[in-house]
């Protein structure tokens, strides 16, 4: 990084990483407030620190700030083996929760490698039949997941979609059966990604990067992000 007048607690040339609040991703250099910042850890690559913040911040901060899990709370993550929910599955196990996960067979292996207590293969399961009385649902696929996932939640519990809630039957039902419904916004935070970068400093988080492009094949990249079955985070080099 290179410094200005205000950036205090960063160096020049010290590997930083952020998500940045507004467009410019895509950019090879960009000017950025340091409350969005966090240190990259020695362990951690470009690449590694590059698929981190947004998947890491949208799965950080309802376990954190929405649900406040402790040790043996019950959790169900959807798309476990996805961006946000391989990252969920690792901060819900550091904080002691017992997690139910749901994948395709082809991840269960990955998926439990990340901790998970249980695996639900969604082809061939439906986990509302196989699951009861959770205290929290992660979901990041919306429609019927979201509305079996009120059904397999506990009166009193909490169930937070990351996807825009636009059914107002779901948050009827949610209320009926005293289960709070609530869509989560992620927000740029740089705290909070010295958080995930602590954790994975202590090894206690990594990220699954698939495939990593070069900046020549980026409509190669958003072409396989669409296809949503990606395992992990795919990375741009620029």
């Amino acid at each position: 990084m290179e410094k200005a007048d205000d950036t205090d607690g960063f160096q020049v040339g010290e590997n930083v990483f952020a998500l940045l609040p507004s467009a410019g991703g895509y950019a090879e250099f960009v000017a950025v407030n340091t409350v969005f910042l966090a240190p990259i850890p020695k362990n951690v690559s470009f690449e590694a620190a590059a698929a981190i913040p947004m998947a890491g911040l949208t799965a950080l901060q309802p376990l954190i700030n929405g649900m406040n899990i402790k040790k043996d709370d019950k959790i169900l993550i959807h798309a476990a083996s996805g961006g946000v929910g391989h990252y969920a599955v690792q901060i819900a196990k550091y904080l002691g929760a017992e997690v139910i996960a749901t994948s395709s067979f082809r991840n269960r292996d990955f998926v439990m490698s990340l901790g998970a207590d249980k695996h639900i293969d969604y082809q061939t399961e439906n986990f509302w039949e196989v699951i009861k009385e959770v205290d929290f649902v992660l979901d990041t696929i919306g429609g019927q997941t979201l509305e079996h996932s009120i059904d397999v939640t506990k009166p009193g519990g909490t169930v937070i979609s990351i996807l825009p809630l636009t059914n107002e039957n779901l948050m009827s039902k949610a209320k009926e059966k005293n289960v709070n419904l609530s869509l989560w916004g992620m927000q740029p935070k740089g705290e909070d990604l010295i958080f995930l970068a602590d954790l994975i400093k202590k090894g206690f988080l990594y990220p699954r990067i698939t495939k990593i492009y070069p900046f020549t094949s980026m409509t190669e990249a958003h072409k396989q992000i669409e296809t949503r079955r990606t395992t992990g985070k795919i990375v741009v080099v620029v």
